[in-house]
């Protein structure tokens, strides 16, 4: 509740707050990549957010354990703007992999659904 009215948090709600369509199939094609990604893709995924030579490892509850120097210049400016202004969170070294996911669409161009990614981690 927010001054005693009711706030719905759906998916559609959040995208008509940000202009953003809602349709996940014809205007998000680089959504299925967060939503079900493959095991192969997050190593192509990887390659594109951290520097040739950094070490990386999955740790328990789907979180990357990536340092800041591990990512490239352009990943980490956009991560700060996720963590910042998208999907806020506390100060830590181990990034989840939806935030990974967003940033290598982001930086491939790749269209995502905003409203499903900011529902995820109102809810978490």
């Amino acid at each position: 509740m927010v001054d005693r009215e009711k706030v719905s948090f759906s998916v559609e709600t959040i995208n008509k707050i940000h202009g953003l369509p809602n349709d996940e199939v014809e205007a998000y094609l680089g959504h299925q990549l967060i939503n079900a990604p493959t095991q192969g893709f997050a190593r192509i995924m990887l390659k594109k957010i951290v520097w040739l030579d950094a070490e990386w490892k999955k740790i328990p509850m789907g979180r990357l354990q990536l340092y800041p120097h591990q990512l490239t210049t352009e990943s980490n400016v956009w991560l700060f703007f996720i963590k910042k202004k998208i999907l806020p969170t506390r100060h830590d070294s181990a990034m989840p992999f939806d935030y990974a996911m967003l940033l290598y669409s982001i930086l491939m161009k790749q269209a995502f659904n905003l409203g499903y990614l900011m529902q995820g981690a109102l809810f978490a």
